[in-house]
């Protein structure tokens, strides 16, 4: 046995994640990382401008970016640690995109 300093504890292992966790976090994904995805395109399509000189490379680009996208934030929020966590993180998201697509876009 080793001696461990007074007043500290160690750390539990983590258990396995709940089901309806893993449920929770991809339905909330799904429907709020949708628009999330669509605003990033959005966001993308302002970048490159088009705009400006219509190029249908870039349309489709936009266009074919939003699936990826989308998968990608599904992903991604399968690491946040709560509920809360996972509403907050993808609402503040949200509208940080909204701000800058309609913001950029005016």
């Amino acid at each position: 046995m080793t001696a461990e300093a007074p007043g500290r504890r160690r750390r539990a292992k983590p258990g396995p994640v709940p089901e309806s966790l893993l449920l929770h976090h991809g339905l909330v994904s799904t429907v709020l990382g949708f628009p999330l995805a669509l605003l990033a395109s959005g966001c993308l399509n302002v970048l490159l401008g088009i705009g400006q000189d219509p190029d249908p490379a870039q349309y489709q680009l936009v266009m074919w970016s939003v699936a990826p996208l989308w998968v990608a934030i599904v992903s991604v929020m399968f690491l946040a640690p709560s509920r809360r966590a996972c509403w907050l993180w993808l609402l503040l998201a949200n509208a940080i995109a909204a701000l800058v697509f309609y913001g950029v876009a005016r």
